[in-house]
């Protein structure tokens, strides 16, 4: 993961959600997490001299795809999202089932699904990062919570403390760490 870099964006809207980015600092290219509206976004990759290049979609809430759209207009990037949720989100260009991988550069994604806030729910992992999203900073944390129900059912206790918990498992604003343990760093 030396040649990535994680962005937090804190969107102060009605909604109030954050979008996640991954940088490749070596090529730029960025990823988008959720994005709830395209501006944000936008304005960050200009500041940053960064190239938007992948958008990858948790689940078909609104305040997870409002932005898509947008940041489609002026460019032709891949949409990734899962296959469950392709009627209320069109805009996907890979669907995706539990289990399926693909790339970020030389980055393995790995897709987990993760039902129970949304039906079709995925996450995507990789061997440092886990981004789960939907904890919006206003609200209780039971979305997480079920998120973290599903994601236990799916992984081992040996696989959440090694891809996810103890490096980065990111949902909403929060970096959460393995229940089941204590010797989390």
């Amino acid at each position: 993961m030396s040649n990535y870099k994680v962005h937090l964006l804190d969107i102060e809207n009605q909604l109030q959600n954050y979008i996640w980015l991954l940088e490749h600092t070596t090529s730029r290219d960025v990823i988008v997490v959720d994005p709830t509206e395209a501006e944000p976004v936008e304005q960050y990759c200009r500041e940053h001299g960064l190239n938007l290049s992948q958008i990858w979609l948790t689940h078909w809430h609104k305040d997870h795809i409002g932005g898509v759209p947008e940041l489609l207009q002026s460019r032709n990037i891949p949409v990734y999202g899962p296959r469950e949720e392709l009627s209320k989100i069109p805009f996907i260009t890979h669907p995706l089932q539990h289990e399926a991988h693909f790339k970020f550069h030389d980055l393995q994604v790995d897709v987990l699904a993760v039902p129970g806030h949304t039906l079709g729910h995925i996450v995507y992992s990789q061997t440092t990062l886990l981004f789960i999203q939907d904890s919006k900073k206003t609200r209780n944390n039971s979305s997480t919570e079920s998120i973290n129900h599903s994601l236990r059912l799916r992984l081992t206790h040996a696989h959440i403390c090694s891809i996810g918990f103890k490096s980065g498992l990111y949902a909403g604003s929060q970096r959460i760490l393995c229940p089941c343990c204590s010797n989390n760093s």
